[in-house]
């Protein structure tokens, strides 16, 4: 039934994608026949970013799952409610602390664990805590981490420092990173997830996120790691680099300041963020009570009911509506480049449609 909705779904997105796919082509013809006219190398640029962003429109529409986040604070139940609503266990979809694990379609069941090179770390882990404690310029390579000293507990660095917990972090990152880091990059391959999710844990700083792959898989996962605990600047590399449609913000219990920083940090995703409250009768304040989804997390059949279902209904109207609006806005911010364009090339030739702005192909 589930795979019978999605593919009736992913059908009607995928029917928009040839419209899109013309556009990116008559930019294309266009962007030759300025090279030929001698356009200037600002003109040749914005048709160059114009088509990169028409593209990753045309990516989003040709997916062949719906992009689904789960998020929220610690220990509040996220890689429970991602198994139950892949329906699968443990050992096929383990929980990788601290990394982000995704499940998406592959030609066969395989995991990739992708490491970070030594610049990504440093970007999202090692300079927003060197900022927040008041440390020098992070290290610059990672023979420069293997050699740094952090104040450790008793040093007076130590005993002024606000945050302990990201000093901790540093220590921790410093001890275990390290040599995944030396792999600057390069993906390591598994046949068992469990082996996947066993290797990040043990450097989950270090890791870019971990590859999940399975033959059928209607909804494309995201497994977040928890989110909120101390401040935002220094959980944003969770967000980094998602492509999705929607997240789901897991709850349990009352709402706290980590929850609402974990709300904060979801958002910065780009996609709309939907609150599963994990068990419990009442709302919490701060969640709103009319768009809120119920289920106990760990009950599959509940989750489908009154997690999914919901879901694919919102998604349904809100996911057409955003695809239309990213593509209104790729078209609109492209509009005056076309207006200085049509001083080099004939826009009809190339296949543009009427411009919105003038209804003519210029």
């Amino acid at each position: 039934m589930l795979d019978d909705e999605v593919a009736a779904f992913v059908a009607a997105r995928r029917a928009r994608v040839p419209a899109v796919v013309a556009e990116v082509e008559a930019w294309r013809r266009a962007e030759r026949a300025l090279t030929r006219a001698g356009a200037g190398a600002d003109v040749l640029a914005g048709v160059s970013a114009v088509i990169s962003d028409l593209r990753r429109v045309v990516a989003r529409l040709d997916r062949a799952a719906i992009a689904v986040a789960v998020g929220g604070k610690r220990g509040t139940g996220k890689s429970t409610l991602a198994r139950s609503i892949a329906g699968l266990n443990p050992a096929a979809l383990p929980a990788a602390p601290g990394t982000r694990l995704v499940l998406r379609a592959g030609p066969r069941r395989r995991a990739t664990l992708l490491p970070r090179t030594f610049a990504e770390l440093r970007t999202s882990h090692l300079r927003p805590r060197h900022l927040l404690l008041g440390l020098p310029e992070p290290p610059t390579s990672a023979a420069d981490l293997r050699a740094w000293r952090y104040p450790e507990p008793g040093d007076q660095g130590y005993l002024a420092c606000a945050h302990p917990s990201l000093l901790a972090d540093l220590r921790a990152i410093q001890a275990s990173s390290v040599d995944l880091l030396d792999r600057r990059g390069r993906p390591l391959r598994f046949d068992d997830p469990l082996d996947a999710a066993a290797a990040a844990a043990r450097a989950p700083h270090a890791v870019r996120e971990v590859l999940v792959e399975r033959e059928r898989v209607p909804i494309s996962l995201h497994d977040l790691p928890g989110t909120g605990a101390v401040t935002i600047s220094t959980d944003l590399h969770v967000v980094a680099g998602l492509d999705i449609d929607v997240v789901l913000q897991v709850v349990r219990g009352h709402w706290c300041d980590a929850d609402a920083r974990a709300t904060a940090v979801l958002g910065e995703a780009g996609a709309p963020v939907l609150v599963v409250l994990n068990g419990g009768e009442s709302v919490p304040r701060g969640v709103d009570p009319l768009t809120a989804l119920r289920a106990d997390v760990r009950d599959r059949e509940a989750v489908a009911a009154e997690v999914v279902a919901p879901l694919l209904r919102d998604l349904a109207n809100r996911i057409p509506a955003a695809d239309a609006e990213l593509l209104a806005e790729v078209r609109a911010g492209a509009e005056p480049l076309r207006v200085e364009m049509a001083e080099h090339a004939d826009l009809a030739e190339c296949g543009f449609p009427p411009s919105a702005a003038t209804g003519r192909p210029g």
